[in-house]
């Protein structure tokens, strides 16, 4: 979404204006750096379903490469089957997640952090949250089957249009930004809708600002 920034009142003495073409000329210019002013959000949408033998992969800034994998895994715990969601930043990328702080749980995973509208993506985190670490997964909800009932694991249980803020980088510089995410109890499903990130390196962005 383009942000265009207003344009100042040039403060110039109505005495001091000779002819038309100052005036004119003061016009063009601020035109000519407003039209220069870059993007400062990028946004898309996703329309993407996360689930059993539903894997994507997510390239944010459409570079041609993957940011972050979203994929499944399927293990027993205390004899019961437990299918978790997760997310990985691609290895190599140094992308990461904002994650709940605390004792990593299976599979060096952490739980990922859904964030209301408004709330700030940057650099610095609160005393609940944290950037992951290199290697560490992170899972989004993980659920088994109870006879007829679900028990969910993870703070995504059945939140609808929630946040994750992402840090990702291109050429070499960080970048922040959001995705868009909903849990689907029924289905064991994880609707991603959109996404947005900051186009200017190391500035923060707000959960759903585009």
């Amino acid at each position: 979404m383009v942000a265009l920034q207003a344009c100042k009142k040039d403060n110039i003495n109505a005495s001091a204006v000779k002819n038309d073409s100052i005036v004119a000329d003061s016009s063009a210019t601020a035109l000519m750096n407003t039209a220069a002013i870059p993007s400062t959000f990028i946004y898309k949408l996703i329309n993407k379903k996360l689930g059993y033998n539903k894997h994507f992969n997510l390239d944010v800034n459409a570079d041609g490469t993957p940011d972050y994998s979203f994929t499944t895994v399927l293990i027993m715990q205390n004899n019961k089957p437990y299918l978790y969601l997760i997310i990985n930043p691609v290895s190599g990328t140094g992308n990461k997640l904002l994650i709940q702080k605390g004792q990593p749980n299976v599979f060096n995973s952490f739980y990922t952090y859904p964030l209301k509208s408004g709330s700030k993506v940057q650099p610095t985190t609160g005393y609940k949250t944290d950037w992951n670490s290199p290697g560490q997964k992170g899972v989004i909800v993980g659920s088994t089957s109870v006879g007829a009932n679900k028990q969910y694991a993870g703070l995504w249980a059945n939140q609808i249009d929630k946040y994750l803020g992402i840090k990702f980088y291109i050429k070499g510089k960080a970048h922040y930004g959001w995705v868009k995410l909903s849990h689907i109890g029924y289905k064991d499903e994880v609707a991603l809708s959109e996404l947005a990130y900051n186009n200017i390196a190391e500035m923060p962005i707000l959960a759903a600002e585009k």
